[in-house]
């Protein structure tokens, strides 16, 4: 199917850009041929213009398949592949485009239009590769071209081989592809040497092939490219293997040992706690940092009823952030930039529901330090270098698989070998990226105390808790901030239902307020996140517009005629 598809593009592609009216009068072809499977090929083709061209094309085939009936009886389907090389026209000016399965030749100059009667003399070197027969060896050429535009009037042949052979195994096949004729064929053998003609003109769209079925030996030191592929496909099979191998080394995540604990680790912040849990940084990590400045002692939230034009709003609170002490000289940065943006200069009170727009550029800023700070600290280094071997060994095998096919001449079966094993191993590889960044060791360990930290706070027996408060009677409201990033606030407000709690020294204002401190969280979120999500900058774009002329290519006075493919009669 391939083959056929590759036809009828060569039979499109060999039409020319302009009509040029021509005739064929002579093609002749002589075939060198050497006992290492390769030979010399000289075409001398005479051809009548009637009109001005400025040349002609030719088309051969480099990748061919060839069928024919074994001694059993069976048919048989083999590919036959060729390299082609040093090619030269006497006289003339030629120009070689590669394609897939064949290579294009345009004899003549696009400076120079020709007339009448003209000969070309087309020589070039043919490497013929090992086939996949193992009883018998063959020369298997296509010494005339399918889809040729014109008829030819004459057609003949003189075929050169090496050593003797047995002159009744000689075919020479004609006519539409797949038709198998070999009736036309008139040759004579003297030697090592056929010479002959086809009876009568070969007609546009007829090709003729030569099969000579040869003893198995007769040729030595054929091309064979398979044992490179196979090679090949080895290196692949153990590039994976090594990816494989890092990633059940250093790609593996794991297990974090969960231990007891009742305070944060590390002393961290409910914003930096937040985000070594679930290694994403979310709006809730950042709003709690202002009930952690609270119960720190460097701010103190007030809320007051909400009044429109004189009248209080029911359930409605205006709450204001009053600044009581500067973050230490040794604070992160990111809580300096927080801090900094809701106390600016000199000031000292921030309404949290009417936030600055220079609050959201220092709350984005805040953000991105928060992650440049554990951003060294997420991902075991040698799980990250592992990652990029993992990328580079894909680029390796897409490039090796993509050089296979422009390097190896091989049989389509190991083509396809090729590019299967090729895929699968880029399927798995991309799997074992996806999945080689691991946690590194200071954050498995800040895990396993997270995660304790987080079940104490979830299930804290009333007899620990008890013992907690008496050594710090701020504790239920020290921890308030961590169990709003967990999302435990109501858990951890029911531990402490038994105690008497009153409003913390950080909050002032209406009692009823506070006395439920998940009522609290949420109502200081939705605040909170609005005022936020206004204050944010708005992101810049810019749109482009423009145009561009198309351009074209025309041509006159004639063109480039001729084209066929390979493919015989057989």
């Amino acid at each position: 199917m391939a083959c056929l598809f590759c036809l009828l593009l060569i039979a499109f592609a060999a039409v020319p850009v302009c009509a040029i009216s021509y005739t064929t009068e002579n093609f002749h072809t002589t075939l060198d041929v050497q006992a290492n499977s390769s030979m010399h090929v000289t075409e001398t083709i005479t051809v009548n213009f009637e009109s001005p061209a400025h040349g002609i094309y030719r088309d051969i085939w480099t990748l061919d398949k060839c069928w024919f009936v074994n001694s059993g009886g069976e048919l048989v389907e083999t590919d036959m592949m060729y390299k082609l090389k040093h090619f030269k026209c006497e006289g003339e000016e030629i120009k070689k485009t590669t394609s897939t399965n064949y290579v294009t030749i345009r004899i003549g100059s696009a400076d120079v239009t020709v007339t009448g009667p003209h000969t070309y003399k087309l020589e070039y070197d043919v490497i013929m590769y090992k086939d996949s027969l193992s009883d018998i060896d063959q020369l298997y050429w296509n010494i005339m071209p399918m889809y040729w535009q014109t008829d030819v009037e004459e057609f003949s042949y003189t075929i050169n081989l090496p050593k003797a052979f047995d002159e009744s195994q000689v075919e020479i096949i004609s006519g539409p592809i797949g038709t198998g004729d070999t009736s036309r064929g008139i040759y004579t053998v003297n030697g090592t040497t056929v010479e002959g003609t086809i009876d009568g003109p070969v007609a546009s769209g007829e090709g003729v092939t030569v099969r000579i079925k040869l003893p198995q030996g007769y040729w030595r030191g054929a091309k064979d490219d398979s044992p490179k592929a196979y090679i090949l496909m080895s290196l692949i099979g153990l590039l994976t293997c090594y990816v494989a191998t890092l990633f059940f080394r250093y790609g593996r995540d794991r297990r974090p040992v969960k231990t007891v604990e009742f305070y944060p680790p590390d002393g961290m912040s409910s914003a930096e706690l937040g985000y070594l849990y679930d290694a994403k940084l979310q709006k809730r990590d950042m709003i709690s940092l202002v009930m952690w400045f609270a119960s720190m002692g460097y701010l103190k939230i007030k809320a007051e009823d909400k009044q429109e034009r004189g009248l209080i709003r029911n359930g409605k609170k205006n709450i204001t952030l009053h600044k009581l002490a500067d973050l230490p000289d040794d604070a992160p940065a990111y809580q300096k930039t927080f801090f900094n943006g809701l106390f600016p200069k000199s000031k000292t009170i921030a309404d949290l529901n009417k936030l600055t727009k220079s609050f959201g550029s220092k709350y984005v800023k805040a953000e991105r330090e928060l992650q440049e700070d554990y951003s060294s600290l997420m991902i075991d280094p040698k799980s990250e270098e592992s990652r990029g071997k993992g990328c580079l060994v894909a680029i390796v095998i897409f490039l090796l698989t993509v050089l296979s096919f422009c390097i190896f001449k091989l049989t389509d079966s190991l083509y396809e070998s090729i590019l299967g094993e090729a895929f699968l191993c880029l399927v798995f590889i991309f799997i074992f990226i996806r999945f080689m960044l691991r946690p590194s060791d200071y954050r498995v360990e800040m895990m396993g105390k997270i995660k304790g930290f987080r079940e104490f706070i979830k299930k804290a027996e009333l007899d620990r808790i008890n013992k907690l408060v008496e050594q710090d009677p701020d504790y239920f409201y020290r921890i308030l901030p961590y169990a709003y990033v967990f999302g435990l606030t109501d858990k951890w407000a029911k531990h402490f239902e038994t105690l008497a709690q009153q409003p913390p020294e950080w909050y002032e204002g209406p009692v009823e307020f506070f006395v439920n401190p998940s009522q609290f969280c949420s109502s200081f979120e939705r605040t909170a996140s609005r005022s936020i999500a206004a204050a944010m900058p708005k992101p810049t774009g810019s749109s482009f517009s423009g145009g561009g002329g198309g351009g074209g290519f025309s041509s006159g006075g004639g063109g480039f005629s001729g084209g066929g493919g390979g493919g015989g009669g057989g």
